[in-house]
């Protein structure tokens, strides 16, 4: 659910421009924020790709942490989507997915 939000977000802010995303860039360009995964044949961290990220806006970044982490963000001129799901979709997701 996240990462098609993410998306769509992202084609909003950029004009419909989905052209950076293409190749694999998706990770680079909208970095999950709280993802580290350290294997031989996938290395990611989302914060090293908040650090590398441009600090001009707009910035889409994704991220599962609840809104309390964010409390300074409010303070600033930030726009916050949060996605939420019906519950049974979740369970009916789960129950496949796992």
């Amino acid at each position: 659910g996240t990462t098609w939000l993410q998306e769509i977000v992202y084609g909003v802010v950029h004009d419909a421009d989905m052209s950076s995303l293409e190749g694999g860039k998706q990770k680079a360009t909208l970095p999950f924020m709280e993802m580290v995964v350290d294997a031989p044949w996938y290395n990611v961290n989302g914060l090293e790709l908040l650090e590398k990220m441009p600090t001009t806006s707009p910035r889409v970044i994704k991220t599962h942490l609840k809104m309390e982490f964010f409390d300074r963000a409010f303070e600033q001129n930030v726009k916050i989507i949060v996605g939420v799901r019906n519950v049974k979709d979740v369970v009916v997701s789960y129950y496949y997915y796992y």
